[in-house]
């Protein structure tokens, strides 16, 4: 009975080692082969002192501002807990006219190079340009501030503060192959570099000039101007997003650059903020991003 127990479990193990491998594969050939390309410090970027405060503002957009109120509940749940902060909202014309007046003529064509119905690497782009513009809180339109991070902001106000993407033992794909998979559907370790996956860039925390979020935004406009050389890298929808954009990118640069700069806490600061306190896939007239037919992200505009 033993020796059967024994087998049974052997053979789930290697069928799993197996499974891992495969979906592993399958996912790599979804990826850039050049995940991070050699960053360009000539991008130039706005001269700004870096605070040592971070601003009570709450950045969010949208490409419709009527259409909001849709996220009303992830909104009023967020100023019911950080009582003193505004919350801005961006649509798609305040985006690029915001990096028009704030940035150079280069990153407002890195940012227009992205296809349009890939707007959450928009989004991705923006989120880095505005909090290194102003500081504060960048946080999605589905995302929630559940509990006061006051204290978080206040011990840490000259820092980027980010989150694990997982931190349990069940969630390290390089170790399992069946439960990560379907827990989590995708093996960000293997491209970002740390067991945990990847860091959150859904909230993003910051003082105005962070050095970091400087080198992220020069990362992505070398990303967007490599891309578009070699189209063929960026060809596969949502997953070339987090690679273009996204937060594996993200990862990749704080992991390079954080130094002393950066906090990292667990998954979801604590569990004091949430990912989707709303499902956005059902709310707007805009398809997903991982429902677009054209997985090319780049585009060559004249």
């Amino acid at each position: 009975m033993y020796l059967l127990i024994a087998l049974v479990i052997i053979i789930f193990l290697i069928l799993d080692y197996l499974f891992h491998l495969y979906h592993k594969e399958k996912f790599r050939n979804k990826f850039p082969k050049n995940i991070i390309p050699p960053l360009d410090e000539s991008v130039e970027l706005p001269t700004i002192n870096k605070n040592n405060e971070i601003n009570k503002t709450i950045h969010r957009t949208y490409y419709d501002l009527d259409k909001i109120s849709l996220f009303q509940k992830a909104i009023d749940t967020t100023q019911k807990n950080m009582p003193g902060y505004e919350q801005v909202y961006y649509d798609d014309n305040d985006i690029e006219k915001f990096i028009t007046e704030n940035y150079s003529e280069r990153i407002l064509q890195a940012y227009l190079s992205i296809n349009p119905d890939y707007g959450p690497a928009r989004a991705d782009f923006f989120r880095y340009l505005v909090i290194y513009k102003y500081g504060g809180i960048y946080l999605d339109i589905k995302s929630a501030i559940l509990a006061n991070i006051e204290k978080e902001i206040t011990n840490n106000n000259d820092k980027l503060l980010v989150s694990k993407g997982r931190d349990s033992f069940l969630n390290y794909p390089n170790n399992f192959g069946f439960i990560p998979i379907f827990n989590n559907g995708f093996d960000w370790s293997d491209f970002s570099g740390i067991k945990y996956g990847e860091y959150n860039n859904w909230h993003i925390i910051a003082p105005a000039g962070h050095p970091v979020l400087g080198k992220v935004i020069q990362q992505i406009v070398s990303n967007i101007e490599y891309g578009l050389d070699k189209m063929e890298e960026y060809e596969n929808g949502e997953y070339s997003v987090l690679a273009l954009t996204g937060p594996l990118i993200y990862t990749k640069i704080i992991e390079k650059y954080k130094k002393n700069d950066v906090v990292i806490y667990p998954p979801r600061l604590n569990n004091k903020v949430t990912y989707r306190l709303e499902d956005h896939k059902n709310k707007g007239s805009k398809k997903h991003y991982s429902q677009v037919e054209n997985k090319q992200i780049l585009r060559w505009i004249v």
